[in-house]
């Protein structure tokens, strides 16, 4: 054989014959939407632009977190053969089958319900309030992609004082959203109010000693509960009202000092003119309700604030 016909078939030869090792993996763990050549198998190149161009090369998309995929070796050789390689020109080592799974992580349910009564209380609409939150139906945990998570809750409404709502929480890996779950929580408000220690009838006046201060869920009570019971002595029972009930605006009223048809005195100040007629009231009053009376010289009504049992005002505007 000439010398030169020698130096032809050097020259003739790929560069990379020969020096091209693949070993393809049983089993491996990706990360990101693709699935390369370096993420599957071991690359044995001595050329680094060659082993950098190999590495590179997507072989088939990767499976969701916490999913895997099977790839047979024809697969990997067909994307090879797409980038200009074949096989005859390389060491081509594989199993049977390769599995792919991708690298995951798991948002715990803890971690989720606790993001929500996080954001409830931070955006309760009432301040030093004594209420409860709780989970209706427990989430299921979330298998995502690797990477700092962060839980953002968030609801179209805004926090009800009691009641049920849903919470719908993003989990984000920096701006992007991973997945979204609903949570439907229930708010239980819980407001101090006086209840009867003992039956009350009808039309009884009322006195502190016949109450006690307890915490009751706001979603059971009717009506408007009263917080002070410093002026009870001026009030009595509208209705029958058995132990436990809750003193209310609906059950009680001022104990009348005025009856309906009695005669008082009633006042009208105009800057320093003070005019008075005797009017009649027709319905009875306790001490600062407003009441109407008719005055019997001109048979008109007007109303009055009852000041005592034998006077009433005229509030002018």
């Amino acid at each position: 054989m000439s010398y030169w016909l020698i130096i032809l078939l050097i020259l003739s030869t790929p560069a990379y014959a020969g020096d091209i090792h693949v070993s393809l993996r049983a089993e491996s763990v990706v990360s990101g939407s693709q699935v390369t050549l370096g993420e599957i198998a071991d690359l044995e190149i001595q050329d680094a632009a060659t082993f950098k161009q190999l590495a590179a090369i997507s072989v088939a998309y990767a499976p969701a977190p916490g999913r895997s995929i099977t790839l047979y070796p024809g697969v990997v050789l067909a994307r090879l053969r797409a980038a200009g390689i074949d096989q005859q020109d390389i060491d081509f080592q594989a199993p049977e089958r390769v599995v792919i799974s991708t690298d995951s992580q798991e948002v715990s349910p803890e971690q989720i319900t606790s993001s929500v009564i996080d954001f409830v209380r931070r955006h309760y609409p009432i301040k030093d309030a004594q209420f409860t939150i709780r989970v209706i139906q427990k989430p299921k945990p979330l298998t995502v992609t690797t990477g700092h998570l962060r839980l953002s809750p968030h609801t179209k409404m805004s926090i009800p004082r009691y009641g049920r709502s849903t919470i719908t929480v993003d989990v984000l890996l920096g701006e992007n959203r991973l997945r979204t779950v609903q949570v439907p929580v229930e708010i239980h408000l819980y407001n101090d109010v006086w209840v009867a220690k003992k039956p009350i009838r009808r039309g009884s006046p009322l006195q502190s000693l016949d109450f006690k201060k307890l915490s009751q869920d706001a979603a059971s009570i009717v009506g408007e509960p009263l917080t002070s019971i410093d002026q009870l002595h001026n009030y009595r029972a509208r209705q029958d009202m058995p132990t436990g009930s809750i003193l209310t605006t609906r059950r009680v009223e001022r104990i009348p000092i005025i009856e309906r048809g009695k005669l008082v005195q009633v006042e009208i100040q105009i800057r320093r003119v003070c005019l008075r007629f005797l009017g009649k009231a027709l319905n009875s009053a306790g001490y600062g309700e407003m009441v109407e009376f008719l005055n019997g010289s001109t048979g008109k009504r007007i109303k009055a604030q009852v000041v005592s049992s034998t006077l009433a005002r005229v509030l002018l505007e």
